[in-house]
């Protein structure tokens, strides 16, 4: 948006913490992570879970409480819905998963969970409506898809090759620490100082 209006910019993305070792074992489990509302419509979600077959699980605080009773209500079937979680149970989820999902809807960041999953080496699925598309190579750490029927496909695509996926995730999150994040910022803002 900034190089639109003339502005020099530069993208630094986001950092994470890596795990410092992957499992290798993990759950046939699909993974959504966000605070979820409205806009992020999860009714889209849900119709996702319908069309796999794996455990469903939508992590993270609702906005409002309404909303999420009348998710469960049409969905609860399909999705576990976890509400408001600890830090520390949503690092087992990641250690559990073999697929994180997130779809952005005119959103410009980068959808935070990409990268934290990505730590824990959970390959992941995103829609070009998210900014963290850009850290996804195609079929390499995940894939970059147009709709759920195509989400569909690729989460069983993930499932049968889900190992080097994983391990490719991860090493994209390690280039993505919070140390790196760090650096790069200092190396931006000391090119622009000379």
């Amino acid at each position: 948006v900034l190089k639109e209006y003339g502005f020099k910019s530069e993208v630094v993305y986001l950092g994470c913490y890596p795990a410092k070792q992957i499992s290798d074992v993990r759950e046939r489990m699909v993974l959504a992570v966000s605070t979820w509302d409205s806009g992020r419509k999860p009714e889209v979600y849900g119709e996702l879970a319908k069309k796999v077959n794996a455990k469903f699980v939508m992590a993270g605080a609702w906005a409002k409480y309404d909303t999420m009773v009348e998710f469960k209500r049409k969905y609860g079937k399909y999705v576990e819905v976890t509400g408001k979680i600890s830090e520390e149970k949503l690092i087992e989820l990641y250690s559990k998963a073999s697929v994180l999902v997130r779809f952005g809807f005119n959103e410009r960041g980068p959808g935070l969970g990409v990268i934290e999953a990505m730590g824990y080496g959970v390959p992941v699925i995103v829609n070009e409506g998210l900014g963290s598309k850009e850290i996804v190579k195609q079929g390499e750490n995940g894939f970059v898809v147009k709709d759920i029927d195509e989400a569909a496909t690729k989460i069983n695509e993930i499932f049968d090759k889900r190992y080097q996926m994983s391990k490719n995730a991860w090493e994209t999150a390690k280039l993505l620490s919070w140390h790196n994040h760090a650096n790069k910022l200092l190396e931006v803002i000391s090119s622009n100082l000379s």
